[in-house]
């Protein structure tokens, strides 16, 4: 009984260091996707404003490549969405194996207690 307070501090603490964990790894991730979805961005501003200034001399051409880029930025965009979705789900699975792992053992050492306890209780009602 007296490893009680300080187990549940524990795995708290535990709990708390796989979230922190995960969460910078999230952080990280979004970060890195947020930087890669910033420079397709400014390629494709780029691009739109040479196909524009193509556009005012006549080059019709640069209108289909316009349409190419936009289709590569929805599959990059579309990309990006899956692998949030796929990081998210693992994300969840982690969380969920996190407190499996604290609950099972909590559970193991509150039935360790109980038991030391009940040995306890029989050696005293014994005497």
């Amino acid at each position: 009984m007296e490893y009680l307070p300080l187990i549940l501090p524990a795995i708290t603490l535990l709990i708390s260091a796989a979230t922190c964990v995960i969460i910078l790894r999230q952080a990280h991730m979004l970060h890195t996707l947020r930087l890669l979805l910033e420079q397709t961005q400014a390629g494709v501003r780029t691009e739109n404003e040479t196909t524009r200034a193509a556009m005012r001399t006549g080059e019709t051409n640069d209108v289909e490549r316009l349409a190419g880029l936009r289709g590569a930025l929805d599959v990059a965009a579309e990309q990006i969405r899956t692998a949030l979705s796929r990081d998210q789900g693992e994300l969840r699975l982690a969380l969920a194996d996190g407190q499996a792992k604290a609950s099972a053992l909590l559970e193991f050492k509150l039935r360790e207690l109980r038991e030391g306890n009940e040995a306890k209780l029989a050696t005293f009602t014994r005497r």
